[in-house]
């Protein structure tokens, strides 16, 4: 790529790398003046996650997720408005708290299969959305 073309690998994000990628590209040409453009290019493969074992509670990150991307350019050209504006972006990270931490761990199950354990992560998503609001 040419000199004056910045890259940023965000890998190992799961599915929270496109709107980190969304609010990186923001940032980044906010900062530099009009008539710029970025791409955004958001990827995610499951395939390495995939449980394949017998315990149902286990099955959810194969029932909610699914393999795919997006791409999305954006701009900061006054004479080509796009069809949607990013009007605020915000990120919390709540793994530093135990509960948060422990709402969605990758274990093994009895037959040595790993599977994604959910264990309160509607209690720590409903709480993480509420802080955003206040």
């Amino acid at each position: 790529m040419r000199e004056d073309v910045k890259s940023f690998n965000l890998s190992g994000m799961g599915c929270s790398g496109g709107a980190i990628g969304v609010d990186l590209v923001r940032r980044v040409l906010m900062s530099g003046g009009g008539g710029r453009c970025g791409v955004v290019v958001s990827t995610e493969v499951l395939w390495s996650g995939w449980y394949w074992g017998r315990e149902r509670s286990k099955l959810v990150l194969n029932c909610m997720f699914r393999t795919g991307s997006a791409a999305a350019l954006m701009s900061t050209s006054r004479e080509r408005r796009g069809r949607y504006e990013v009007v605020e972006s915000v990120r919390t990270g709540r793994a530093w708290e135990d509960r948060a931490y422990v709402s969605a761990l990758r274990e093994e199950d009895g037959e040595d299969r790993w599977g994604q354990s959910h264990q309160g992560l509607d209690a720590v998503t409903f709480m993480t959305l509420n802080r955003q609001e206040a």
